[in-house]
């Protein structure tokens, strides 16, 4: 789960800003808490904002960061150090994570240097209650590398030594991500380095990071032919007013997939299926499109098999594709994954409320707030939708705002440090600017064009 998240010097963030997940002194709601022997966590946090104030750049930055770990440096990473600032591009930028695998916690982190596309520094550290203690730290700019390991023979250290000296003086890529690189074999032989994989596994695995023009999911829990599974989700769209009665497979000829889909995928797909069949496994292949999901296996021909999801409205209602579901709905049916997915995932979803009425997002967040109350699963949000700043729902350590100062960078900051009251109606107070991060408009000269419009004589 997430602790805390830091960045500095990218996009719209100029100095080191902090988003955390840790509760402050709130005493209420104290389901809205995962909880743990040594630190208890934050389960939702919502975060409001004026447009261009940097909300979505937040979840840019937790996504940046993911993909480095994951892709490595990209050339287009280099102009996305804060530009308003024209010493910027000289400073380095920095992501930290601090967050728990299990009842260990960790802090992990690196430095950019922008603008010449390199690193410049990368650590990570186990968190005790007795302080930090050192498991690596790089130090790129004077070609050192300290840890703090210890390792059950002189193999696995050579080992080990072995893959920091080959990347000592490499300012292009990260420890985490070259020691997972093709290694399987390696977490399986020496234990002590099952750490780097569980670390970067927490990095591609539990943290979800979604955009609005992105799907939420895959959808593949419509797919799973189960009755458990079938009756939650017939009751959760019920319970968010969808009109949705059924949900079925019908169908589809691979000339049909083929209009949607690159003929060399299909036939990736069918390789691979009959590979798998070949190993006596039994291969199955979810595929979404905008507007369909697709269930691929063979049939006892070795043929394709295609099957696509539809959905039935109503009594007498007709059958509608994904593609002809409403935004709305498609926006439910998307974020349906997070209230019956798995455990020990961690979802940002950058404009939760896109095509939602404000009711719904309501009513969703409450219903992830109750169902999975005995669950290890975080949501953090950005919003515009202000019927969800109500401390009958949230906790008001759970709310967050970012607000644009006067040089153009942004500032995180959470509703605890106001001390509100709980039974205050905090709506109105955000709308009157009281905590700030409210859009501030001025009076547009050239307006009174359209006065003399009206003047104009036929």
């Amino acid at each position: 789960m997430l602790m805390r998240f830091s960045v500095k010097n990218f996009l719209s963030f100029f100095g080191e800003q902090e988003f955390n997940m840790i509760p402050g002194s709130v005493r209420n709601k104290e389901d809205h808490l995962i909880k743990d022997t040594n630190m208890n966590l934050l389960r939702l946090a919502a975060i409001y904002g004026p447009n261009a104030a940097g909300k979505s750049n937040l979840v840019k930055a937790f996504n940046f960061s993911k993909s480095v770990i994951k892709n490595g440096l990209q050339v287009s990473a280099n102009n996305k150090f804060f530009k308003l600032n024209k010493d910027a591009f000289t400073l380095p930028s920095s992501f930290e994570y601090e967050f728990n695998i299990g009842h260990r916690y960790y802090a992990y982190g690196f430095n950019i240097l922008l603008s010449e596309n390199r690193f410049i520094g990368e650590w990570l550290y186990e968190l005790k209650s007795t302080g930090e203690t050192l498991i690596y730290e790089r130090d790129l700019i004077n070609k050192k590398f300290d840890y703090d390991i210890r390792f059950e023979n002189d193999e696995s250290l050579t080992r080990f030594r072995i893959y920091y000296e080959d990347i000592l003086s490499n300012s292009k890529v990260l420890f985490l991500s070259e020691i997972n690189r093709n290694k399987e074999n390696i977490f399986k032989k020496y234990t002590e380095f099952k750490l780097f994989n569980d670390i970067y596994n927490w990095f591609i695995k539990t943290l979800d990071i979604n955009f609005p023009d992105r799907p939420v999911s895959s959808t593949e829990f419509f797919l799973e032919n189960d009755k458990d599974n079938n009756d939650k989700i017939y009751n959760l769209l019920e319970s968010l007013g969808t009109d949705i009665t059924e949900f079925k497979l019908v169908d589809t000829s691979v000339d049909e997939l083929r209009r949607v889909f690159p003929t060399p995928l299909i036939r990736e797909i069918e390789e691979q299926l009959l590979e798998e069949d070949e190993d006596e496994m039994e291969g199955i292949v979810h595929l979404r499109s905008n507007n369909n999901l697709h269930r691929i296996r063979l049939n006892d021909e070795k043929k394709l098999e295609i099957k696509t999801i539809q959905f039935s409205h109503g009594i007498n209602g007709g059958d509608f594709s994904l593609g002809e579901e409403s935004d709305g709905t498609k926006r439910l049916l998307d974020l349906l994954e997070i209230l019956i997915g798995a455990e020990d995932k961690v979802y940002i979803i950058d404009e939760i409320d896109r095509s939602l009425h404000p009711n719904l997002t309501y009513h969703f967040l409450h219903l992830f707030l109750e169902i999975l109350k005995h669950k290890k699963i975080q949501l953090i949000v950005t919003t515009h939708e202000d019927r969800i700043l109500d401390l009958d729902l949230l906790r008001r350590d759970e709310i967050w705002f970012v607000e644009k100062l006067e040089d153009g960078s942004s500032k995180l900051y959470s509703l605890e440090k106001f001390k509100t009251r709980f039974d205050k109606k905090i709506i109105n107070s955000y709308l009157e600017g009281r905590y700030g991060a409210v859009p501030k408009f001025k009076s547009v000269a050239f307006l009174k064009i359209f006065d003399d419009v009206g003047d104009v004589e036929p």
